[in-house]
């Protein structure tokens, strides 16, 4: 395996869609609060971990259907095929420290979560887990929003 050019090229997505989907992952980077061009490394990784959750599904979806019954259930679903620090290592020619360093990062975004030994997506899909970043965000601004009203009244 030759590691030239690992870190400094972004992995590529299979483009079997007619949309640029270059574009679109910067959208989902920028929501993240990700530069492309500082932080390679981290988008190499989080594409892997949504490549591993897309594959996972995939699977998933050809096995008999049972239907989740409450938020536990859920969360322990979506996180039983994931990726560890080792493979990602392996994969991406750098330190377990490194990828370490940028799964935090993921974590405390919300994107991703740590179930045992293994990293992924906080939902099913990148969608859901924009989605409840989103949702997130939201909470956070209600609980911001009360406070400076606090505060004006205070005043």
């Amino acid at each position: 395996m030759e590691s030239k050019g690992v870190k400094n090229e972004i992995m590529s997505i299979g483009r079997k869609h007619s949309v640029n989907l270059d574009r679109e992952l910067m959208l989902i980077f920028e929501f993240l609060d990700i530069n492309p061009y500082k932080n390679k490394m981290a988008i190499n990784i989080l594409l892997d971990i949504i490549a591993t959750a897309h594959k996972a599904r995939n699977r998933s979806a050809s096995v008999n259907y049972t239907p989740v019954t409450n938020f536990k259930d859920k969360y322990n679903s979506s996180c039983k095929r994931g990726v560890k620090t080792s493979q990602l290592a392996k994969k991406f020619f750098i330190t377990q420290a490194d990828v370490v360093y940028h799964l935090n990062n993921f974590m405390k975004k919300g994107v991703i979560v740590k179930k045992g030994r293994l990293y992924c997506l906080r939902e099913s899909t990148l969608e859901e887990t924009i989605y409840e970043v989103e949702l997130d965000k939201l909470r956070e601004f209600t609980k911001i929003k009360k406070v400076a009203k606090r505060i004006d009244d205070f005043l």
